[in-house]
């Protein structure tokens, strides 16, 4: 299944027959469980696409049925709505969903993003704009205009003493902000993988790894790590299927290690899923994928969704967050 890399987010329309979320998981007479998954084809998502291509989900006993589409705030109502068992999901939806009443827990993480490995790059023209109290008054891409991306810019831009009405937001897809950079409409952009990489061969300059940094600072120092990509499901499916969880997160590490070992087949990928060019599939850095999450993973966005008004609300992290209990 290709995807055209360079379309702007496409709304998903929330359609099909709608099962009860506490229902048993369908299996077939060999004992195949049937899972429905919501999913972005992002490089941070590529681990269940390989898992899926490559027959790991089948060896691990589960059918997966795949829904590509590119809005991820519409997957949360349509998990609690019982359309589907496992959804893409990112910190701040997973929060927001909490304050609102649905019943999600995250039950893995996609990648880890760090100032070596940005999914949540800052890009200046101008070096000199290299701290967040010297955009005031500017001009900032980010890819939606709410989200753990642009939260995390909000609350270091407060951390600087600048107000959120002193910087202009400019919603942006990803592939359009090294020409609007470069044609000066916008002082500085928030890229992730593999644009980031784009970025940096067009000589534009990496000022900081914005997740990374405000959930260092939000947890003093304990969290080093960002994450913009999750999967979700609801707390009552992951209590009715525990076993499916597992095979999931299986399936899911099974396809990180063979990425991981297997460099130019990942790149391949990346080229033929994602519709990616290739010199630009050669080029970019590939995602620090990881599948593991604690709840103290998560806390830190907690601080930083409060602090920038998307919640306000205290959500127990400790229920978000699946734990198995064989």
């Amino acid at each position: 299944m290709k995807r055209n890399w360079i379309r702007a987010a496409a709304v998903l329309l929330l359609t099909g027959a709608v099962a009860a979320c506490g229902s048993d998981a369908p299996s077939s007479p060999d004992g195949v469980t049937r899972v429905r998954v919501a999913m972005i084809p992002l490089g941070s998502t590529l681990p269940v696409h390989v898992a899926d291509e490559r027959g790991i989900f089948a060896r691990n006993g589960l059918r997966i049925e795949r829904t590509e589409a590119q809005d991820p705030a519409t997957f949360a109502p349509a998990l609690t709505n019982g359309q589907y068992d496992i959804a893409f999901s990112l910190p701040t939806i997973v929060l927001v969903a909490a304050g609102k009443g649905l019943d999600l827990q995250v039950v893995n993480r996609m990648q880890r993003s760090t100032p070596g490995s940005p999914n949540g790059a800052l890009f200046t023209k101008d070096r000199s704009l290299d701290s967040f109290g010297k955009l005031r008054g500017r001009k900032i891409a980010v890819p939606a205009l709410t989200g753990t991306i642009t939260d995390s810019l909000k609350y270091l831009l407060l951390k600087e003493n600048v107000g959120l009405k002193e910087v202009e937001f400019v919603q942006t897809p990803f592939p359009a902000m090294g020409d609007q950079l470069d044609a000066g409409r916008v002082d500085a952009v928030v890229a992730g993988i593999p644009f980031s990489g784009a970025l940096l061969d067009r000589g534009f300059h990496l000022q900081s790894e914005v997740v990374t940094a405000a959930v260092r600072k939000a947890s003093d120092g304990k969290v080093t790590s960002g994450m913009t990509a999750l999967f979700a499901a609801t707390a009552a499916y992951t209590r009715e299927h525990p076993g499916v969880i597992r095979a999931w997160r299986k399936s899911l590490q099974e396809a990180v290690d063979y990425l991981n070992g297997h460099d130019a087949e990942a790149r391949e990928y990346l080229q033929t899923w994602l519709a990616m060019p290739s010199e630009v599939a050669q080029r970019s850095p590939l995602p620090e994928w990881t599948i593991d999450i604690t709840p103290e993973d998560l806390r830190p966005y907690v601080a930083i969704s409060r602090a920038v008004g998307t919640i306000d609300t205290e959500p127990d992290v400790r229920a978000l967050v699946w734990q198995d209990h064989p």
